[in-house]
């Protein structure tokens, strides 16, 4: 107790808020946390990111850490010109995942988060899993506006090169299979129709077609090699250069 902050009902009073009785909500809001505790958490939380093998161990999977923080629905989308550089709009997209609210944004791909209100204390909890960093705000009154806070130190740290996002790249799989289909586009057979397509494109592209676009591509280009990744969009989606 004689290390616990002192809320208060307003930045503006001196008015201490009591301890609220929450009872079977306690686990909405009846947990007391250091900011060093918070950091802990918010690391838990990113160390999910990016998707990978191995490691997995510890009380909740990274898998599972990742579903609750993917949008289960949509909430809003909203745009605005106020408060943002002559001639640019400020737009952002809401959901809700598993107990984590999320939000798109011009300046963010991702942001995952949290906050609220009680016992004298807003506090608020955001975090960027494709940048790798996340923000605790504690304030010891209800309307201190952490969230507030939050979204400006957000808007610092935009600009920050040193914190942009993770450039994907592409998969070693997802790369032998386009060098598979460069190398049979102008001889493809049943086998290579099969083994580099999935049932619903072969059935939409039967193997005649292929065959017969293959044949025309390579009779203006000849034989093609796989070249280089243009754009890496995941593991498993990417653009290629055929040479």
């Amino acid at each position: 107790p004689e290390v616990l902050a002192r809320g208060y009902k307003s930045r503006f009073s001196e008015a201490p808020e009591p301890a609220w009785r929450l009872g079977a909500s306690e686990g909405a809001g009846g947990m007391y946390a250091s900011l060093t505790d918070m950091a802990k958490w918010v690391a838990f939380q990113l160390d999910a990111w990016p998707p990978r093998d191995g490691g997995s161990e510890g009380p909740l999977a990274r898998a599972s850490r990742r579903e609750a923080h993917t949008p289960r629905f949509f909430t809003g989308l909203t745009a605005d010109t106020k408060g943002s550089p002559k001639g640019t709009l400020d737009a952002q997209a809401t959901g809700v995942g598993l107990a984590w609210h999320t939000r798109t944004t011009c300046a963010y791909e991702r942001l995952v988060e949290h906050g609220g209100a009680i016992d004298g204390f807003n506090a608020q909890v955001v975090f960027a899993p494709d940048r790798g960093f996340g923000l605790v705000v504690l304030t010891n009154a209800l309307d201190g506006g952490a969230a507030s806070i939050g979204d400006e130190v957000l808007d610092l740290l935009a600009s920050e090169p040193a914190l942009a996002p993770r450039q994907p790249a592409e998969g070693a799989e997802l790369a032998a299979l386009v060098g598979k289909f460069a190398s049979k586009m102008g001889s493809l057979d049943e086998p290579g129709h099969t083994s580099l397509f999935t049932d619903a494109f072969r059935s939409a592209v039967p193997l005649a077609k292929m065959q017969e676009v293959g044949a025309a591509m390579a009779k203006v280009h000849g034989a093609c090699t796989l070249g280089p990744a243009t754009e890496v969009r995941g593991s498993a989606s990417a653009t290629f250069r055929l040479v």
